[in-house]
């Protein structure tokens, strides 16, 4: 390069587009309807490729103004429908694929794709174009199954390390003198309790936010994993419901009837001995928690991803960019 003649390019590197300079008036917006300008584009690259490098700066510039978001997002609904055919097709063959991956160099077309939330400027795609959020069958995200799982495990060490630790109360009859409970002293055992019961708490509010509720966004894809999500859902709030419970009770105060003393052989039970119980108790549905949390989220999102059923082990379609 050290003998070679310099020469200026086609345009300055100052110069600069905005989307000020797009028509504004109706003759002007009229007339571009009549210029191919992707067309123009695309032969100024093919001119930049083979005898014109000069002009690479020139093509970047022009060609930033050239991508439609919405034509991008059809043209891959296409050809993710000829990818599905394609995969039906080496199947009978007796070659089948493993998931396919759809290419884009369009990052609007990819995030519209993957945002399924209602927008007004994309009211006026028909709805055959969305097929493509479609495709794919629903994944289930491993960073927050980990996560929670660390948090459950967490809560579930506390509550059998406040289950282990002596603890001392006093016996408080109640308002009419005919039953009697335990007011438990703050020790270490209340600070362990308290601390499954925040834990515990911290996971079940990041699996329902995640999954808001069953309640909050579009519909579940009707078969086997909405219905487990539903009775999932049901189950895991009935065990996280009575965990809970047990971590406040140990915590705070236990019920000691007294009629139920000498009840079913059962001895005189000590204050410390109901608070193990308890806790124990707490300990135990944790664990309930914790597996039908995980398959609640799993079931829900196998779900989540309405529309397009793969046939049998079909290979699902996920859209990403160029790596």
């Amino acid at each position: 390069m050290q003998n070679a003649k310099p020469v200026s390019t086609p345009m300055a590197g100052h110069f600069k587009l905005s989307k000020d300079q797009c028509p504004s008036s109706h003759e002007e917006v009229k007339y571009m309807t009549r210029v191919s300008y992707a067309s123009a584009v695309g032969s100024l690259m093919y001119a930049m490729v083979c005898t014109r490098p000069d002009i690479a700066q020139a093509v970047g510039v022009v060609s930033r103004y050239m991508a439609n978001p919405e034509a991008e997002y059809v043209a891959a609904t296409e050809a993710s429908k000829e990818m599905i055919w394609m995969s039906r097709f080496m199947k009978e063959l007796g070659k089948e694929q493993d998931d396919c991956k759809l290419f884009s160099d369009s990052q609007s077309a990819i995030h519209l794709e993957k945002n399924s939330v209602f927008h007004s400027r994309t009211k006026h795609i028909q709805l055959r174009y969305h097929f493509i959020r479609q495709m794919g069958e629903g994944k289930s995200s491993t960073v927050l199954m980990i996560f929670v799982f660390v948090i459950d495990v967490i809560a579930f060490g506390l509550a059998v390390a406040a289950e282990q630790r002596r603890s001392t109360a006093k016996v408080v009859p109640d308002s009419d003198s005919t039953y009697t409970y335990c007011v438990y002293d703050s020790d270490i055992s209340t600070g362990y309790g308290v601390g499954a019961f925040l834990f515990l708490l911290l996971s079940q509010v990041l699996i329902m936010g995640v999954t808001r509720c069953l309640c909050c966004g579009r519909s579940l894809r009707p078969g086997g994993s909405r219905a487990w999500s539903i009775v999932l859902f049901i189950a895991t709030w009935l065990t996280f419901v009575i965990a809970e419970a047990c971590f406040v009770g140990g915590a705070a105060r236990n019920a000691y009837h007294t009629k139920y003393r000498g009840f079913a052989n059962m001895t005189d039970l000590s204050c410390e001995t109901l608070r193990k119980g308890v806790f124990a108790a707490g300990a135990a549905f944790t664990v309930f928690t914790l597996i039908l949390s995980e398959l609640y989220y799993m079931s829900f999102s196998k779900a989540n991803e309405g529309g397009w059923t793969p046939y049998g082990r079909e290979s699902a379609i996920g859209m990403s960019s160029y790596p």
